[in-house]
């Protein structure tokens, strides 16, 4: 259960009366990358809780998105994600080419920590010329 966000413990405490069920573990992974979602798609400095939390506001970038930038949100993002989202380690980013017009792709690989042992995943994040963060699983 300490895998889930505090709000989303309580919630789920409300809907089995106070049970905690367990989560399998596909669940778990969609649950956590679900939440590197949204923190990606925190703009930096708009989190009142940290305001280090977040990515820089991509919009910009792909007015002229070099290697050089591309680089450094690789890095972003993989800062946020191990400064952030404790639950995720060992994580790897490799850019994957597209077709779709003003989108970045990368592979998004890592490990899920669970009481029960860790949980592999892999997914695509990409960026929209609408500088949306969507992570889709590959598992």
């Amino acid at each position: 259960m300490a895998s889930e966000r505090l709000l989303k413990r309580l919630k789920r405490l409300q809907e089995n009366d106070g049970r905690t069920p367990e989560m399998d573990p596909a669940e778990l992974v969609d649950v956590v990358l679900a939440d590197v979602q949204e923190l990606l798609n925190t703009i930096k400095g708009t989190a009142l809780i940290n305001p280090d939390m977040g990515l820089s506001d991509v919009k910009n970038m792909f007015v002229s998105h070099g290697e050089l930038a591309i680089s450094q949100l690789t890095e972003e993002i993989v800062s946020n994600v191990r400064q952030f989202e404790k639950r995720v380690d060992q994580v790897y980013m490799e850019q994957i080419e597209t077709k779709q017009a003003g989108t970045l792709m990368w592979r998004f690989d890592g490990v899920v920590f669970d009481r029960r042992g860790n949980i592999p995943f892999s997914s695509d994040l990409s960026i929209g010329p609408d500088g949306r963060v969507r992570i889709n699983s590959r598992n």
